[in-house]
């Protein structure tokens, strides 16, 4: 799904094997003797978190979305129907 795509494009963790319990587990195990995977994981989701989902920016995006709506021509008489 979509998560999963997250996870591996931008590299912030473990995508595991949910059919599979044995190759789940070395597939972990694996990435747990990389050194600095989890560091790097870390890293990742922090510049994930903050460029992707900063709530001001989630805020801004939203708001200028709103207000493109209510600029169009239809939407006025369509506010004005709705809030009579």
């Amino acid at each position: 799904g979509w998560l999963a795509d997250l996870i591996m494009k931008y590299e912030i963790g473990l995508v595991l094997d949910a059919e599979d319990i044995s190759k789940a587990a070395i597939q972990l195990t694996e990435a747990l003797s990389l050194p600095l995977w989890a560091e790097k994981c870390g890293r990742n989701s922090y510049q994930l978190g903050f460029s992707k989902f900063n709530r001001e920016t989630l805020a801004k995006q939203l708001n200028d979305i709103l207000v493109e709506v209510v600029n169009q021509p239809d939407t006025h008489a369509t506010l004005r129907k709705v809030s009579r």
